[in-house]
């Protein structure tokens, strides 16, 4: 499959064991993300909301999605990644001394979407909200 709109960098930062544990992966040029912003209202009146819609292509920059709860930090290979639930996701290449705030870019959900034909079912990319 091809994503034309996945050419920009971003940085993930895994949640580790600590409170200041985190692990970076770096995807160049090979994702899409576009944050959003609004309000919502209820009774006790408006709050500000933050968004983000994550897409990165299997393979991109090299790298392999590997599902969470296959994924072992000790022994993951070069270029393998995961994204999950409390991850935070950063546009450009990171390397901050510190992963992103919390709520500027924490992921709630992740999808991964694959091959429906075939009896391989492949991921062929991964979406993060």
């Amino acid at each position: 499959m091809i994503y034309p709109l996945c050419s920009q960098t971003v940085a993930i930062y895994n949640a580790g064991g600590g409170e200041n544990a985190w692990r970076e992966t770096v995807i160049k040029g090979g994702a899409f993300l576009e944050e959003s912003r609004g309000e919502t209202e209820n009774g006790l009146g408006r709050a500000a909301r933050r968004g983000f819609l994550l897409v990165i292509p299997q393979g991109a920059d090299g790298k392999t999605f590997i599902p969470p709860h296959e994924f072992d930090p000790d022994t993951a290979r070069a270029g393998e990644y995961t994204l999950r639930a409390g991850d935070r996701v950063l546009r450009g290449l990171g390397g901050e001394p510190e992963p992103p705030p919390p709520h500027r870019a924490d992921v709630n959900t992740v999808s991964m979407t694959r091959v429906m034909r075939g009896p391989d079912g492949r991921v062929t990319h991964v979406e993060a909200t």
